[in-house]
Protein backbone atom coordinates (compact mmCIF):
# COMPACT_ATOMS: atom_id res chain seq x y z
CA UNK A 1 0.00 0.00 0.00
CA UNK A 2 1.51 3.29 -1.02
CA UNK A 3 -0.04 6.25 0.78
CA UNK A 4 2.80 8.42 -0.52
CA UNK A 5 1.24 8.57 -3.97
CA UNK A 6 -1.18 10.98 -2.33
CA UNK A 7 1.41 13.13 -0.54
CA UNK A 8 3.50 15.85 -2.15
CA UNK A 9 5.84 16.60 0.75
CA UNK A 10 7.48 19.46 -1.15
CA UNK A 11 4.15 21.27 -1.42
CA UNK A 12 3.43 20.75 2.29
CA UNK A 13 6.72 22.31 3.43
CA UNK A 14 7.45 25.27 1.14
CA UNK A 15 9.08 27.30 3.93
CA UNK A 16 11.59 24.79 5.22
CA UNK A 17 11.79 21.68 7.40
CA UNK A 18 11.57 19.58 4.25
CA UNK A 19 14.92 17.87 4.84
CA UNK A 20 13.96 16.76 8.37
CA UNK A 21 10.59 15.47 7.20
CA UNK A 22 12.02 13.63 4.17
CA UNK A 23 15.06 12.19 5.92
CA UNK A 24 13.62 11.24 9.32
CA UNK A 25 9.85 11.38 9.63
CA UNK A 26 8.74 10.02 6.23
CA UNK A 27 11.02 6.94 6.38
CA UNK A 28 9.69 6.12 9.85
CA UNK A 29 6.12 6.73 8.70
CA UNK A 30 6.63 4.48 5.63
CA UNK A 31 8.06 1.74 7.83
CA UNK A 32 5.13 1.95 10.25
CA UNK A 33 2.49 1.98 7.46
CA UNK A 34 4.18 -1.08 5.93
CA UNK A 35 4.12 -2.86 9.31
CA UNK A 36 0.41 -2.04 9.78
CA UNK A 37 -0.39 -3.19 6.23
CA UNK A 38 1.58 -6.43 6.61
CA UNK A 39 -0.08 -7.17 9.96
CA UNK A 40 -3.50 -6.43 8.47
CA UNK A 41 -2.83 -8.80 5.55
CA UNK A 42 -1.69 -11.56 7.92
CA UNK A 43 -4.76 -11.19 10.17
CA UNK A 44 -7.05 -11.36 7.12
CA UNK A 45 -5.03 -14.28 5.66
CA UNK A 46 -4.58 -12.39 2.40
CA UNK A 47 -2.24 -13.57 -0.33
CA UNK A 48 0.68 -11.33 -1.24
CA UNK A 49 -1.01 -9.97 -4.36
CA UNK A 50 -4.56 -9.83 -3.01
CA UNK A 51 -5.94 -6.30 -2.78
CA UNK A 52 -7.92 -5.04 0.20
CA UNK A 53 -11.65 -5.67 -0.22
CA UNK A 54 -13.86 -2.56 -0.04
CA UNK A 55 -15.58 -3.82 3.13
CA UNK A 56 -12.15 -3.99 4.82
CA UNK A 57 -10.78 -0.60 3.76
CA UNK A 58 -12.16 1.24 6.79
CA UNK A 59 -10.56 -1.34 9.11
CA UNK A 60 -7.19 -0.83 7.42
CA UNK A 61 -7.44 2.97 7.65
CA UNK A 62 -8.50 2.71 11.29
CA UNK A 63 -5.38 0.61 11.94
CA UNK A 64 -3.24 3.27 10.25
CA UNK A 65 -4.96 5.98 12.32
CA UNK A 66 -4.23 3.97 15.48
CA UNK A 67 -0.57 3.68 14.44
CA UNK A 68 -0.37 7.44 13.89
CA UNK A 69 -1.90 7.97 17.35
CA UNK A 70 0.51 5.45 18.94
CA UNK A 71 3.48 7.05 17.16
CA UNK A 72 2.26 10.63 17.66
CA UNK A 73 5.19 11.74 19.81
CA UNK A 74 7.85 10.15 17.62
CA UNK A 75 6.20 11.45 14.43
CA UNK A 76 5.55 14.86 16.02
CA UNK A 77 1.99 14.84 14.66
CA UNK A 78 1.12 18.05 16.48
CA UNK A 79 4.22 19.80 15.17
CA UNK A 80 6.50 19.11 12.24
CA UNK A 81 4.51 16.18 10.81
CA UNK A 82 1.10 17.85 11.24
CA UNK A 83 0.83 19.00 7.59
CA UNK A 84 1.35 15.41 6.40
CA UNK A 85 -1.23 13.99 8.83
CA UNK A 86 -3.72 16.72 7.91
CA UNK A 87 -3.13 16.03 4.23
CA UNK A 88 -3.67 12.29 4.72
CA UNK A 89 -7.04 13.03 6.29
CA UNK A 90 -7.87 15.41 3.42
CA UNK A 91 -7.14 12.79 0.73
CA UNK A 92 -8.62 9.88 2.67
CA UNK A 93 -11.57 9.60 0.28
CA UNK A 94 -9.19 9.42 -2.67
CA UNK A 95 -7.17 6.70 -0.92
CA UNK A 96 -10.37 4.72 -0.23
CA UNK A 97 -11.46 5.06 -3.86
CA UNK A 98 -8.04 3.94 -5.13
CA UNK A 99 -8.07 0.87 -2.86
CA UNK A 100 -11.60 -0.02 -4.02
CA UNK A 101 -10.66 0.37 -7.67
CA UNK A 102 -7.57 -1.84 -7.17
CA UNK A 103 -9.84 -4.51 -5.71
CA UNK A 104 -12.44 -4.24 -8.49
CA UNK A 105 -9.71 -4.32 -11.14
CA UNK A 106 -8.39 -7.52 -9.55
CA UNK A 107 -11.91 -9.01 -9.71
CA UNK A 108 -12.27 -7.99 -13.36
CA UNK A 109 -8.93 -9.68 -14.06
CA UNK A 110 -10.17 -12.88 -12.40
CA UNK A 111 -13.25 -12.79 -14.61
CA UNK A 112 -11.14 -12.03 -17.68
CA UNK A 113 -9.30 -15.29 -16.96
CA UNK A 114 -12.68 -16.92 -17.65
CA UNK A 115 -13.12 -14.84 -20.82
CA UNK A 116 -15.57 -12.44 -19.16
CA UNK A 117 -14.58 -8.86 -19.88
CA UNK A 118 -17.89 -7.02 -19.89
CA UNK A 119 -21.18 -6.71 -18.10
CA UNK A 120 -23.03 -8.40 -20.97
CA UNK A 121 -20.61 -11.35 -21.04
CA UNK A 122 -21.03 -11.85 -17.29
CA UNK A 123 -24.82 -11.73 -17.50
CA UNK A 124 -24.81 -14.03 -20.55
CA UNK A 125 -22.75 -16.64 -18.68
CA UNK A 126 -25.43 -16.54 -15.99
CA UNK A 127 -25.76 -17.72 -12.41
CA UNK A 128 -25.34 -21.43 -13.21
CA UNK A 129 -21.91 -20.87 -14.77
CA UNK A 130 -20.97 -18.47 -11.97
CA UNK A 131 -21.89 -21.05 -9.30
CA UNK A 132 -19.62 -23.68 -10.86
CA UNK A 133 -16.62 -21.39 -11.26
CA UNK A 134 -13.71 -20.89 -8.87
CA UNK A 135 -12.21 -17.45 -8.26
CA UNK A 136 -8.92 -17.86 -6.40
CA UNK A 137 -8.00 -16.66 -3.84
CA UNK A 138 -11.64 -16.09 -2.84
CA UNK A 139 -12.94 -19.55 -3.64
CA UNK A 140 -16.22 -20.35 -5.29
CA UNK A 141 -18.99 -17.98 -6.31
CA UNK A 142 -20.57 -17.43 -2.87
CA UNK A 143 -17.32 -16.23 -1.29
CA UNK A 144 -16.39 -14.19 -4.37
CA UNK A 145 -19.85 -12.60 -4.52
CA UNK A 146 -19.80 -11.84 -0.80
CA UNK A 147 -16.46 -10.05 -0.95
CA UNK A 148 -17.49 -7.99 -4.00
CA UNK A 149 -20.84 -6.99 -2.53
CA UNK A 150 -19.52 -6.54 1.01
CA UNK A 151 -22.30 -8.67 2.47
CA UNK A 152 -23.03 -12.33 3.06
CA UNK A 153 -24.50 -13.87 -0.05
CA UNK A 154 -26.52 -17.07 0.41
CA UNK A 155 -27.19 -17.83 -3.26
CA UNK A 156 -26.18 -16.32 -6.58
CA UNK A 157 -29.19 -15.64 -8.77
CA UNK A 158 -29.72 -13.24 -11.66
CA UNK A 159 -30.36 -10.33 -9.30
CA UNK A 160 -27.08 -10.90 -7.42
CA UNK A 161 -25.19 -11.31 -10.68
CA UNK A 162 -26.64 -8.01 -11.94
CA UNK A 163 -25.48 -6.27 -8.75
CA UNK A 164 -21.98 -7.69 -9.26
CA UNK A 165 -22.04 -6.57 -12.91
CA UNK A 166 -23.16 -3.08 -11.80
CA UNK A 167 -20.13 -2.85 -9.51
CA UNK A 168 -17.49 -4.41 -11.73
CA UNK A 169 -18.74 -3.17 -15.09
CA UNK A 170 -20.67 0.01 -14.41
CA UNK A 171 -22.68 1.01 -17.43
CA UNK A 172 -21.49 4.12 -19.20
CA UNK A 173 -23.72 7.08 -18.55
CA UNK A 174 -24.83 8.89 -21.71
CA UNK A 175 -22.84 12.02 -22.40
CA UNK A 176 -25.05 15.08 -22.48
CA UNK A 177 -24.17 17.70 -25.03
CA UNK A 178 -25.09 21.34 -25.05
CA UNK A 179 -25.86 23.40 -28.10
CA UNK A 180 -22.36 24.87 -27.76
CA UNK A 181 -20.88 21.42 -28.40
CA UNK A 182 -22.79 20.91 -31.64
Amino acid sequence: MNIENHIDVNALYPDGNLEMVESVLMPHFREQVTAVYDSFRQKKKMTSDQPVAPAEVDDLLDAIDAMIEDQSTLLDVDGLFKPVVDHIHTVRGEIVENLREQFYESCRNLLAGHKVTSRNELLKKGPTWFKMTSFPPYGMCIAFSSVILGEKVEDVNTSVLERIADILFPSDAPVLTTNDDI
